[in-house]
């Protein structure tokens, strides 16, 4: 990840701080909400959206995010991939946005997000 990547990456710690966050590789990240609503999910992760298309920068940078309810049960790495698959559909469709996987969250569940950093 380059000097900005890692500027793009501290903004998202901030703006979802209270949450695990980590960089995955790349400028790919990965961030757990636990206890939410869907709808209380999609403000924050709406807040990254808007803060990193807000930042001053000589090319344009965006996000896609893709986000999963987690299943009671479901590993790490089922979970990456259900929000992997949702990042996909975010890129896919226009990028600069967030997509939810096919399932539908239940009230107080646990979602793991993956995003990706785009650059100019």
């Amino acid at each position: 990840m380059n000097t900005n990547g890692w500027h793009v990456a501290a903004e998202i710690r901030e703006v979802m701080a209270g949450c695990q966050f980590a960089r995955l590789g790349g400028e790919e990240f990965g961030i757990y909400l636990s206890g939410m609503s869907r709808a209380e999910a999609e403000l924050r992760i709406d807040l990254p959206c808007r803060s990193i298309r807000d930042l001053p920068s000589a090319h344009p940078v965006t996000i896609s995010i893709g986000v999963a309810h987690l299943d009671d049960g479901d590993t790490l790495t089922k979970a990456l991939i259900k929000a992997d698959e949702a990042l996909y559909d975010s890129k896919r469709t226009g990028k600069d946005k967030y997509t939810f996987h096919r399932e539908a969250s239940a009230p107080g569940a646990r979602v793991g997000v993956t995003g990706e950093i785009a650059f100019g």
